[in-house]
């Protein structure tokens, strides 16, 4: 098992810290936690291939947790069949509620 920090900063921008994020490496999977903004490209600086990524669990929906999500999810729609596995996101409670909220709004009319 390994847990590499590719971030540890605030939602302000630094030279010397990312934005939050951590890879855990294990059993040949590899699980991401939150994504700031920068996040995907520190992961390649540091070998690690954001296309095999098993599991993104977001923490909570802070733009510095979630800054690199839209990228990934578009470069995951446009290159589908390069990827290779399919994506596990796990997002906090509130994004939950808020989505079915919405289903059932849009279900609704």
């Amino acid at each position: 098992m390994e847990l590499t920090v590719i971030g540890s900063g605030t939602g302000a921008p630094s030279l010397r810290r990312g934005s939050p994020s951590l890879a855990l490496q294990a059993a040949g999977r590899l699980l991401v936690l939150d994504l700031g903004a920068g996040a995907l490209r520190s992961l390649l600086r540091l070998g690690l291939n954001f296309s095999a990524i098993d599991v993104l669990a977001l923490t909570h929906l802070h733009p510095d947790h979630v800054g690199d999500l839209i990228p990934l999810l578009f470069d995951k729609w446009n290159n589908f069949r390069y990827f290779q596995k399919l994506l596990r996101l796990l997002i906090c409670r509130e994004l939950t509620l808020w989505y079915i909220k919405r289903l059932l709004d849009v279900l609704r009319k």
